[in-house]
Parts: structure tokens; C-alpha cells; sequence
């Protein structure tokens, strides 16, 4: 992740004279060639402006194994503020699912020998709290 200092697309520039194909060959061949992809980008599309040109110059690349991993991870590409580069911010925070957690029963294990036992045993142990607790 960082300043690349070229962009891939024509669209990654305004502001300046056409982009031909020459000028982006090598970055997307460098791409192709070690496997990488442009991360999902969520902000500003332009990068990098000197208020009179604007180019995606900043990304985030990453390969399959990444992808796989945090598959909805996306760069937030953010306020320049003072600077001419947009900062990108990609949050690792683990993801956990809020919903309620899916009871599942195996059958197998009745047919443990001590199913029955630890069952009622468990049933037996006392409850404290409130009556809604021990319900």
C-alpha cells in the first residue's frame, strides 16, 4: 500500500493531457506478473491533486491468499487535509457476525454411554439469578 507514483487507467487522471496505453503498460504488467489486485475503494477516487490535476496514484495492492482472508476488507480513501496525497486506511479489526448463533444437535451423541448421565446431572446443578435465569 502506498504512493505508486503512476496510475492504471485511463480514468485514474484528470486535469492533463490524454493517458496513453504506453504509460500504464508497465504498472499493469508488474500487476499481472506478480499476481496482484487493486483492493475495493469506498471515498475519494482521486488520490493525489495539485488543484489543478488529479490522479489515482495511491492504492492498495494485495494477492489471492490476502483476498481470501479478508474478503471484505476495502481501502477508505480518506481527506487530504494539508497534504496533496489522500491517506489510505484499511482496518484489520476481525469481523464477528452479530446474529444469534445456530443451535445445532448432533444425534451421534446420544449413543454415548454417558449421554444420559450428563444430561441429567446438568439439569440437577442449581441456578442462581434472577427467575428469568432459572426459567
Amino acid at each position: 500500500m502506498g504512493d505508486f507514483n503512476t496510475i492504471s487507467h485511463i480514468e485514474d487522471r484528470q486535469g492533463e493531457a490524454l493517458v496513453h496505453r504506453m504509460e500504464i503498460k508497465d504498472f499493469n504488467d508488474y500487476i499481472e506478473d506478480t499476481n496482484m489486485n487493486d483492493m475495493r475503494y469506498i471515498g475519494r477516487w482521486f488520490t493525489w491533486t495539485n488543484n489543478y490535476v488529479f490522479r489515482k496514484i495511491d492504492r492498495a495492492i494485495v494477492n489471492s491468499e490476502w483476498m481470501l482472508r479478508f474478503p471484505q476488507k476495502e481501502v477508505i480513501v480518506m481527506d487530504p487535509n494539508l497534504s496533496d496525497h489522500s491517506p489510505l486506511c484499511i482496518s484489520l479489526d476481525e469481523v464477528t457476525f452479530k446474529g444469534p448463533k445456530t443451535f445445532r444437535f448432533l444425534n451421534c451423541i446420544v449413543e454415548h454411554s454417558s449421554f444420559l448421565k450428563v444430561v441429567k446431572d446438568a439439569w440437577e446443578i442449581p441456578m442462581g439469578g434472577s427467575w428469568m435465569n432459572r426459567a
